[in-house]
C-alpha cells in the first residue's frame, strides 16, 4: 500500500498543497483541501470549514474540511490495512520507499519550505542554515530514522 502511494500520487500531493502557494504568489482564491484517505484524494461531505491562515497577515491561505464521523471511520481503517501492510513489507521494499520520499522532499524542497513559511511564518530564505528550505532538507536525511 505505501508503496503505490509514494509512486505516482507522490507528486499528487506535492501537487496538492501547491494550491496554498497560488494563493500566497498570485493571489488566487483560497481552494478547499481534499482528505486523503487510503492513498485517494478525496472531496469532504462535510458541510463545515477550518481556514488555513497565515499567521501574520491572516490572510486564508485554504479551507480545510472538519471530516464527518465516516469520513475519520474510513481514513483510520485505511491507516490499520496499511500499518499491517507496511509491517509485512520486506527491509529491502521498505528502503525503496523511505528512498523515494527522500527524493520527492528533496526535489520539492523551495515549495515545500513556501508552504511552511507561510504557514508558519518561518523565515526560509534569510538564513539558508535555520529557515524553511534548512529544515525541509533536514526532514529529508531523517526519512531512515
Amino acid at each position: 500500500m505505501l508503496r503505490t502511494a509514494l509512486g505516482g500520487r507522490g507528486h499528487r500531493a506535492f501537487s496538492a498543497a501547491s494550491t496554498v502557494l497560488k494563493v500566497i504568489r498570485h493571489g488566487a482564491a483560497p481552494q478547499k483541501v481534499p482528505l486523503l484517505i487510503n492513498g485517494e484524494f478525496v472531496e469532504s461531505q462535510s458541510s463545515e470549514f477550518v481556514p488555513v491562515l497565515c499567521p501574520v497577515t491572516q490572510q486564508v491561505l485554504a479551507h480545510t474540511p472538519i471530516a464527518t464521523q465516516a469520513e475519520m471511520e474510513a481514513a483510520a481503517a485505511a491507516a490499520q490495512a496499511a500499518a499491517s501492510g507496511w509491517a509485512d513489507t520486506s527491509v529491502s521494499n521498505r528502503t525503496r520507499v523511505m528512498f523515494k520520499l527522500q527524493a520527492l522532499i528533496r526535489e520539492h524542497t523551495e515549495e515545500l519550505a513556501q508552504i511552511l513559511t507561510a504557514e508558519q511564518q518561518v523565515l526560509w530564505h534569510l538564513n539558508p542554515r535555520y529557515g524553511s528550505s534548512a529544515f525541509i532538507r533536514a526532514t529529508a536525511s531523517l526519512t531512515f530514522w
